[in-house]
């Protein structure tokens, strides 16, 4: 079965238990940018719906402008008016209200089924195809990390931001998310914004890069005296995450292994991550979630002090054990 063919399957598979005769996917532009449910479906980004009634075959509707765009999607693109698709529409048809706005949803002319919920299930368990897509895109991040720093003796914040920026772009890639980069004092901030601030001490530098559609995000400190901790951490956590292992105890274990240095780590352990950055499951104390095979994760312990650090890899869940694939 081709990855195409699975996809279709599982979302068909659902509906139809449901009673569901037709799916209709908006491609809205919400929190997010485009709807990566519409992405899972298609593979591409461009197109206004997904339409699919069962009796027929799946298909992007598109304007003209957009259309030309849709070329390498999975399915077949038309050019043509969602409203009149959304008036065609009978019995009860499937759709994604974590994407949907109220105004499409009064359109929809049959009984609705939310799949929203189905979609975060579909996603969370990562099939070969995605997994190499995710390995990729890591590989490519070690590659740039490699020439950040090289380039970043003296150098600004702003500056080693731009130059990571750049370097994505020459790859003709996109970023998975603004990098960040902070030095000294300025790595007490988890989500710093780059100064001119010249780096001195520490410095922090966080990246992910799209490959395929599927994003990286890993996060490096160089010169601070606390990496150690981070290494021992990861460590540590790679003999506990596998499949059944609940992500609120690998917080724990992460947190007791810091000691006294925990009450520095304000944020959470970690998180799922594929097509967006934040996905399915939730690593942290308040998560309910227990690790499965074929999750995708971050691990990211984090120190925030002045040259302080974090520490974050992309781990797959096996059975077993898992794999690092940021080990480079």
């Amino acid at each position: 079965m081709t990855e195409k063919s699975r996809r279709l399957w599982l979302l068909k598979d659902e509906c139809k238990k449901a009673g569901a005769n037709c799916v209709v996917i908006t491609n809205a532009i919400m929190n997010e940018g485009k709807n990566p449910n519409f992405f899972w479906l298609t593979n591409c980004n461009y197109g206004s719906v997904f339409y699919w009634e069962f009796r027929d075959n799946p298909r992007i509707i598109a304007n003209s402008i957009e259309a030309p765009l849709c070329r390498k999607a999975w399915v077949k693109c038309e050019i043509g008016n969602v409203e009149d698709i959304l008036k065609s529409m009978h019995g009860m048809a499937a759709f994604d209200a974590s994407h949907t706005n109220v105004n499409f949803y009064n359109k929809i002319n049959a009984k609705p089924f939310d799949v929203s919920d189905k979609f975060r299930n579909f996603r969370r368990t990562k099939s070969g195809y995605e997994i190499k897509c995710i390995k990729r895109a890591c590989d490519i991040t070690g590659s740039i990390f490699s020439e950040v720093f090289r380039m970043q003796k003296g150098k600004t914040e702003r500056r080693i931001f731009s130059f990571a920026r750049m370097k994505i772009a020459e790859m003709g890639l996109e970023e998975a998310f603004d990098p960040i980069v902070a030095s000294g004092s300025n790595i007490r901030s988890p989500h710093h914004i780059p100064t001119d601030k010249r780096h001195k001490g520490a410095l922090l530098v966080d990246l992910g890069v799209r490959f395929g559609g599927y994003c990286s995000d890993v996060t490096r400190t160089y010169g601070s005296s606390y990496t150690r901790i981070g290494e021992k951490i990861h460590e540590k956590l790679k003999e506990v995450i596998r499949e059944g292992v609940s992500c609120a105890e690998a917080d724990k274990v992460s947190r007791q292994a810091m000691g006294t240095l925990a009450k520095t780590f304000v944020t959470s352990l970690g998180h799922g991550i594929g097509i967006s950055v934040h996905e399915d499951p939730r690593v942290s104390s308040k998560s309910n979630d227990i690790l499965k095979k074929g999750d995708v994760i971050t691990i990211e312990p984090g120190i925030y002090l002045k040259n302080g650090m974090r520490l974050e890899n992309v781990y797959l869940v096996g059975k077993n054990k898992c794999d690092n694939l940021t080990d480079w």
